[in-house]
């Protein structure tokens, strides 16, 4: 059964379960300096990774861009192994803040979540209030939400439930995910028949059938923030870096990938 915790906020995990992926380094002509390390929730994937060349050269050093949740971006001994981070979920960032690690953090997009299904398997037609989501879920076939005690997504994941009609019938059918990429794993998988998933990955992902997203009004929006490593010196290439995040040509890709762009603040 899942009990319906409020749980904080500083939790540790974020995204999807596995580790960290290094994708690409993008030298600038004529610079010496080490690269820029900039660790990333995979949901940014598709928007971040086109822009890695033109971001680089406004940050003036060459990037070293990787994808993963917040466990993995501190080493074994809790160093940060990352001179940039973006994380999914306020609640995801405040652990690294509070254990010293990154300085204040600022908002950088915005997300929502949605419901997926199976691809071979019955579902509804959208997301509405009162729906029955024990008429497609069971014992066999789960609904897969974000674990609560694991990542702070998870708690906003139930709200969600909470406000189109989750009860206790469908909380003795779910099943606890350690993050959102790992609902999609499993729904695709036929593991859970149905997940809550962020909206922006959930749209993307063709292994899955978008049912729909849930309304802004049935949870607080998924805050992506992001932060520099503590003690970054002021003129490092890292402030150029997230200042660029919040330029034009950034913030029109993370429109373009269903993301809502912030003010920092």
């Amino acid at each position: 059964m899942v009990h319906q915790l409020m749980v904080s906020r500083r939790v540790l995990l974020c995204g999807a379960a596995g580790t960290a992926a290094t994708l690409a380094a993008f030298p600038i002509p004529g610079r010496a300096q080490t690269a820029l390390s900039v660790h990333a929730d995979p949901s940014l994937k598709a928007a971040m990774q086109p822009l890695m060349n033109t971001l680089g050269a406004e940050a003036g050093t060459s990037l070293l861009l990787s994808f993963g949740d917040v466990s993995s971006a501190t080493a074994i001994d809790g160093v940060l192994a990352h001179d940039v981070v973006i994380v999914a979920g306020a609640g995801n960032m405040a652990r690294l803040v509070a254990q010293g690690l990154v300085e204040r953090p600022t908002d950088l997009v915005t997300n929502g979540l949605a419901l997926v299904v199976a691809p071979d398997r019955p579902g509804p037609d959208t997301v509405t209030r009162a729906m029955d989501l024990t008429r497609w879920v069971n014992g066999s076939h789960p609904l897969a939400v974000i674990d609560p005690e694991r990542n702070a997504l998870g708690e906003i994941s139930l709200q969600a439930l909470r406000a189109i009609g989750w009860g206790e019938g469908v909380s003795k059918r779910v099943r606890l995910a350690p993050g959102p990429g790992t609902v999609l794993d499993w729904v695709a998988h036929g593991d859970a028949a149905l997940g809550v998933a962020l909206a922006n990955a959930a749209r993307r992902d063709q292994r899955v059938r978008w049912v729909g997203e849930f309304p802004p009004d049935t949870h607080p929006p998924i805050r992506y923030q992001v932060a520099v490593r503590a003690s970054t010196p002021v003129d490092a290439p890292a402030r150029a870096f997230v200042h660029a995040l919040y330029g034009e040509t950034a913030r029109e890709a993370f429109r373009a990938d269903g993301l809502t762009p912030q003010v920092p603040r």
